[in-house]
């Protein structure tokens, strides 16, 4: 028996995780242009629920939300173009 189908579970594992924690944080942006542009309460609920843990994280690490909350504001800015 060889150990290549636990690497490879093990390596997959590890890109659905990298990625999650790159795309989670990109995908704010986008998700709040949309909630702008859509005017929907229920989505507005939703976003509120998916995206606490990033938002409490910016409001914990100052240098974290110096990054996303240029980025939402933005995307906010995008959405209320329409």
């Amino acid at each position: 028996m060889s150990d290549e189908p636990k690497r490879r579970s093990r390596t997959w594992i590890g890109w659905v995780l990298a990625a999650a924690f790159v795309l989670y944080p990109l995908s704010l942006g986008p998700a709040c242009g949309l909630g702008i542009w859509a005017r929907n309460d229920a989505l507005f609920i939703a976003l509120r629920f998916v995206y606490r843990p990033l938002w409490w994280a910016c409001d914990r690490w100052p240098m974290l939300g110096a990054v996303i909350w240029p980025y939402e504001t933005w995307w906010e800015a995008l959405g209320s173009n329409r």
